[in-house]
């Protein structure tokens, strides 16, 4: 365990209300989550504040505080409350019309299935699908990312390995993980508001404005 308080996750918490969005370790748009971490609850020891990073981050995920996961192609903490307008720009994804049309491989279909019955870590995923070896491991983790990246799945938190000495990641379906009402609220916001939101917390992010730089950020096209 690193040696971080609930009194330092209370303002983590609440730098995210302020933020809206964070990158867990990218240092764009702004700083990151470990960044601020390191300096302003940091230790002095790289090693235990990258831990403190992720066991804040798990927490918050397992109390639905905020949503973690690959939503793009690295790791992003969006405070719940925030979360409606994201969805309202990359809504829940079907996996089921996604593999049928071809968009989803069969290895994630495969993870998608073993979520379906439960919250499952890593290590599980491993077990069920036969992964012992670090390709296929590897196979496994590419799963997951493609199911987050597609709003199907997102981190829930981490359990304590009963074999090692870390906690193990645990996943589970976004659908499913989301606090009741999230979606609702999604869907009565318009695309334009959202992006409107989007755009605006990037803005503060970077301390200026750069609409192309948003764009790209948020994998939406250039604007006209």
């Amino acid at each position: 365990m690193s040696p971080w308080s609930i009194n330092d996750y209370k303002k983590a918490l609440a730098l995210l209300r302020q933020r809206g969005f964070m990158m867990l370790f990218a240092g764009k748009p702004g700083q990151s989550f470990y960044q601020w971490a390191r300096q302003e609850i940091g230790c002095g020891d790289p090693e235990m504040d990258f831990v403190a990073t992720w066991e804040m981050s798990n927490l918050m995920a397992e109390q639905r505080d905020a949503y973690y996961g690959k939503l793009f192609r690295d790791y992003i903490l969006i405070e719940i409350g925030f979360m409606p307008v994201f969805l309202s720009v990359y809504p829940l994804g079907d996996a089921r019309e996604l593999y049928w049309s071809g968009n989803l491989s069969r290895k994630a279909w495969e993870v998608f299935g073993l979520l379906e019955e439960g919250p499952r870590t890593t290590v599980a995923l491993n077990q069920a699908t036969g992964a012992r070896d670090r390709k296929s491991r590897a196979e496994t983790e590419k799963a997951l990312a493609e199911l987050m990246r597609a709003r199907v799945a997102c981190r829930a938190g981490a359990l304590r390995s009963p074999v090692r000495s870390w906690d193990v990641a645990l996943y589970d379906l976004l659908a499913r993980w989301l606090p009741e009402g999230i979606a609702e609220e999604a869907a009565a916001l318009t695309r334009d508001y959202a992006l409107e939101r989007l755009f605006e917390k990037f803005y503060e992010a970077i301390g200026g404005r750069d609409e192309n730089a948003a764009r790209r950020f948020f994998r939406l096209s250039k604007s006209p």
